[in-house]
């Protein structure tokens, strides 16, 4: 399942900046953050679900959100960041949280 984010939603989710986002993220346990970091490709030279990887993608996941053009990081970025939500949900709110 994934959500797709109009363009205002970007830009209002972009405005927070980036350690605003960086505190959502790791207001998720460490597995689902991996899980969630997996969408993203891998980071050449980094060993794949070491601590720094993870630091690097989460770096990356941010740089490609704030793009203002299209790619396919960009995308891959916003479909990472939508299982962030969908964790942070399943735990804050409800085990059986689904987005639709």
């Amino acid at each position: 399942m994934s959500y797709q984010y109009s363009q205002e939603a970007k830009e209002r989710i972009s405005k927070l900046g980036q350690s605003e986002i960086v505190n959502f993220i790791n207001e998720i346990s460490p597995t689902l953050r991996r899980k969630a970091f997996g969408c993203l490709p891998k980071v050449p030279g980094f060993r794949a679900g070491h601590p720094t990887e993870i630091k690097e993608k989460q770096k990356r996941l941010i740089g490609y959100m704030f793009q203002s053009h299209p790619s396919s990081e960009e995308r891959k970025a916003w479909k990472s960041f939508s299982l962030f939500w969908q964790f942070w949900a399943e735990e804050k709110i409800d085990k059986s949280f689904s987005m639709i």
